[in-house]
């Protein structure tokens, strides 16, 4: 006798169909919600950049803010400390600057007058 297969072995075309577009549904909702805005990512990159070069090299340094954001320059001194907090405001969002080790704080969804 053959044996026969049964219809319950493997996935349908349609049923994987129907996966696909559910993932692809999930992929376009979630997707925007994790992306930021090119100019609120420049801005931390450079930040620190500057902040690891002040410590590298155990020197003050000054990190000059071309884009405006912070103000005329943001400086380190040699253990990457920055001397004055601050709040960077950006479209949606805030940066917000710490006293001490020099952090970045990131507030989603700030409202500006």
């Amino acid at each position: 006798m053959a044996q026969r297969t049964s219809a319950a072995d493997g996935f349908t075309l349609l049923e994987m169909m129907i996966v696909m577009a559910c993932l692809s549904v999930m992929a376009l909702i979630a997707i925007p919600a994790v992306t930021f805005e090119a100019d609120e990512m420049v801005w931390p990159y450079r930040y620190l950049a500057a902040q690891a070069e002040a410590i590298r090299n155990s020197e003050s340094t000054e990190m000059e803010d071309e884009e405006g954001y912070a103000g005329a320059c943001i400086s380190f001194d040699e253990k990457g400390y920055i001397p004055q907090a601050g709040t960077i405001h950006f479209e949606k969002d805030d940066i917000i600057m710490e006293l001490g080790g020099g952090r970045l704080v990131f507030r989603k969804g700030a409202s500006h007058p």
